[in-house]
């Protein structure tokens, strides 16, 4: 009987561990990051969730409760975090509540800063009264607030303090060159009327001469010295000595016509001439009364 061999075949392959389908494997790994992104989006919804709540709660406390303290715990009652919260909805809530309480207590300083200006703005010593008052209350806002918050409101009180001493200092500054300002014209007022008066006197000599000389010069130099203080300008400075300069024109012509109705050799006439006189600058001058002449000449030459 014949022997049949059996006969090896080689079939050409890749030589090393034959990998199995990974279909199924990718497939769960897709599934993975499905379940994880949606675990971290809940989360993450949670969390603003929580910190909305935290916010909302802060935002819905009374103002009343940030000033009220707590005799229990010797904090600010509104800064107690309610019951319930995480701790991203605590954080949320200490943020906001801590907030409100320095924009609150800004607030009040701010409005007692401008009560008090207000109440010693005109007072010789407004800056020092400011700063005494303000400084007390800033004292006591300290004292009554919870121990973590004292530094913070010390420096917001002084320097509120600071800038409204400042503020009062530039008011009071402004205030005192307007009154000097306004005494300097008080006096040149006073002087015209004053030079005017002994102008026009009948009695006038060479003593009330010099009274007005004297007059005249004191006043120019404290006109001069409040233009080089700029209270007022060069322009002002200089009308004001004009006319300290023009009551002296004043009370002599004053003078003129009552020296022509007290004589009674002297007609209305009289005034026309010398206004003529005056006018044409001294033409026909010695043509006027005798008695009239000098004080004619006197008020051509001033």
């Amino acid at each position: 009987m014949a022997v049949i061999r059996q006969r090896r075949q080689n079939i050409a392959s890749n030589i090393g561990v034959i990998r199995a389908d990974t279909g199924a494997t990718q497939s769960w790994a897709k599934v993975g990051e499905l379940a994880d992104t949606f675990i971290e989006n809940s989360f993450n919804d949670l969390k603003r969730i929580a910190k909305e709540k935290g916010i909302e709660t802060a935002q819905a406390a009374s103002a009343a409760d940030l000033r009220v303290i707590d005799p229990v715990t010797g904090d600010i009652k509104a800064f107690a975090i309610p019951d319930g919260f995480g701790t991203v909805a605590q954080q949320a809530y200490k943020e906001i509540v801590e907030a409100r309480y320095l924009k609150q207590t800004e607030t009040e300083f701010k409005n007692k800063a401008s009560e008090i200006a207000v109440k010693v703005q005109f007072d010789s010593d407004s800056v020092g009264q400011f700063a005494t008052e303000f400084g007390k209350y800033i004292d006591e806002s300290a004292k009554n607030t919870s121990p973590r918050f004292a530094q913070a409101i010390e420096n917001l009180g002084n320097s509120l303090l600071a800038s409204n001493k400042m503020s009062l200092m530039q008011d009071k500054i402004i205030r005192d060159r307007d009154q000097q300002a306004k005494d300097i014209k008080l006096g040149v007022d006073e002087a015209v009327k004053d030079i005017a008066a002994i102008a026009s006197s009948l009695n006038f000599n060479d003593v009330t001469q010099a009274d007005i000389d004297e007059l005249i010069q004191a006043q120019s130099q404290s006109i001069q010295n409040g233009v080089k203080s700029g209270l007022y300008s060069e322009k002002a400075g200089n009308s004001y000595i004009e006319d300290l300069k023009s009551a002296q024109y004043t009370g002599l012509a004053q003078r003129i016509i009552s020296t022509i109705a007290s004589d009674p050799l002297l007609k209305s006439n009289d005034v026309v001439q010398v206004n003529k006189v005056i006018r044409s600058r001294g033409v026909g001058l010695d043509k006027l009364p005798t008695k009239l002449q000098p004080l004619v000449n006197s008020f051509l030459s001033n």
